[in-house]
């Protein structure tokens, strides 16, 4: 989750279905984030301007969003791990 404190973050992961990763910026109240989705899946991206989830297919995708740091509080999202 970006705060006013953390400007970017990035991280990937090998998977079964190929490389799946996440980066994202954050700079004078723009956020970027950018995504790759392995083949032959799909994911839901959450972004941090508590709109709803978009479900993406298999590729890089690109979103940018306004941000402020209420908004982001509001709309975090929880995940357990199975």
């Amino acid at each position: 989750m970006p705060t006013s404190g953390l400007s970017w973050a990035r991280s990937e992961l090998h998977t079964p279905y190929g490389l799946a990763s996440s980066s994202w910026t954050l700079e004078e109240g723009a956020f970027e984030l950018e995504v790759l989705v392995p083949p032959s899946t799909s994911a839901e991206v959450f972004l941090p301007d508590g709109s709803e989830p978009i479900v993406v297919a298999a590729g890089k995708h690109r979103f940018s969003c306004a941000f402020q740091e209420q908004e982001a509080a509001r709309g975090a999202q929880a995940f357990d791990t199975v």
